[in-house]
């Protein structure tokens, strides 16, 4: 399995500059964090060029490799991890029409923003950015939904140890037409008890949450995560519909009476 050292990458990443995106107007999350996250992208390849990908270019080689899978089924059969193939893989339409001359292109929603793999571990890296001189709203880590249907994927392969999420997080400031690196650190999901993930089920049912302030305490296996994890969404969902129920069915059935 390929180890990424984080500490290095993250205090290899203090004092980095960028090219300010615009000159006028404010700078959106995704036009600062993009440049800051080919970054993280760079420094990896550097060290490991045959097995650091942009998730695209992961799915691109991988279907390149394997000319002779043209079928939906035959190419999702070349990921044998599950949960890695649920994170991973594109739609049926767009992994059916894949064709070397029409490759994927980079979405704006890929799971990982840099894919580092030996073929075996998949480690997927999430790079979110924040800008000092805001009132930062809490940004989104991932779908609350989706993080549910690939712990019941885990569950149901005994899939514990395929992969890992880590969130590197990046603190810039302007300065004249640069942004600078002021600050940059790295949290792994599968260290932040389940419990204290907030999810906002008004906001797409995203978990939200200030990346510097995730809890890295949890001391249980990837099983129990999983485990605790489900738990917390059920208990949450059932919170939440119970409330929707109460404002947008109950006060309405007596006319349907």
């Amino acid at each position: 399995m390929i180890e990424i050292n984080y500490p290095a990458l993250v205090a290899s990443l203090l004092d980095q500059r960028i090219p300010r995106p615009n000159k006028v107007g404010t700078i959106s999350g995704h036009a600062a964090g993009e440049p800051f996250d080919r970054l993280v992208y760079d420094s990896l390849r550097a060290e490991q060029p045959a097995h650091t990908f942009r998730q695209f270019e992961f799915l691109n080689a991988l279907y390149t490799k394997n000319s002779a899978a043209v079928t939906y089924a035959l190419r999702h059969a070349l990921l044998d991890a599950p949960a890695v193939l649920f994170l991973l893989s594109r739609g049926k339409d767009s992994t059916r029409a894949w064709t070397a001359d029409a490759p994927f292109e980079e979405k704006q929603d890929d799971t990982a923003d840099v894919l580092v793999t030996d073929g075996q571990h998949y480690e997927l890296l999430d790079v979110k950015t924040r800008a000092m001189h805001k009132k930062a709203q809490t940004p989104n880590i991932i779908s609350a939904y989706k993080l549910a249907q690939l712990c019941a994927i885990m569950r149901d392969n005994a899939e514990y140890g395929s992969f890992g999420v880590t969130y590197v997080g990046i603190d810039w400031e302007a300065q004249g037409e640069e942004l600078v690196c002021r600050r940059a650190y790295y949290k792994r999901l599968f260290l932040t008890p389940p419990a204290k993930l907030y999810i906002n089920w008004t906001a797409g049912y995203q978990i939200q949450v200030h990346l510097a302030a995730l809890d890295q305490s949890f001391t249980g296996t990837v099983a129990d995560w999983t485990l605790a994890y489900l738990q917390h969404y059920v208990a949450a969902a059932r919170g939440w519909l119970g409330k929707a129920e109460a404002k947008h069915i109950t006060p309405f059935l007596k006319y349907l009476a």
